[in-house]
């Protein structure tokens, strides 16, 4: 570990920000540095998209769940942010740039914030049988 020069990790959001510092914490006492210095000074790319779903909480609710994020740890504002505007995979794909651009667009929309009701979609059937029933009917 002492000899890694970068460290890649994606799919930020969904995990607790104890997985973090208890691996920052690690390679501090592993590289033999200071409790004030990060990842043992190991460089470190950390990806994914802060708009996707965060770290689940088992009978959590809003505030423990936020509360168990990345950017609730004491990591976060020692953090530089790069923010990635150019979607590479489909830079050269017509056919995919609208469909790249709508998917853009989703997560930061009025449209998609705040509560989604879903119970008149609920159906809740006590054997299979009910289901494949009332399933020809839907």
């Amino acid at each position: 570990m002492t000899e890694t020069s970068l460290i890649i990790w994606d799919e930020v959001p969904m995990e607790y920000k104890y997985c973090f510092e208890g691996v920052s914490c690690t390679l501090n006492d592993i590289c033999g540095v200071g409790k004030n210095c990060l990842f043992g000074n190991i460089p470190i790319v950390l990806g994914g998209d802060f708009a996707q779903i965060l770290p689940v909480v088992r009978k959590g609710n809003q505030g423990t769940t936020i509360a168990a994020c990345l950017k609730s740890s004491f990591i976060w504002p020692k953090l530089t942010i790069l923010l990635l505007h150019q979607n590479m995979w489909v830079r050269n794909r017509n056919d995919d740039r609208d469909f790249a651009t709508w998917l853009s667009h989703m997560s930061y929309s009025p449209e998609c914030q705040g509560t989604i009701s879903l119970l008149e979609l609920i159906l809740l059937c006590p054997t299979c049988l009910s289901v494949k029933v009332l399933s020809l009917f839907m």
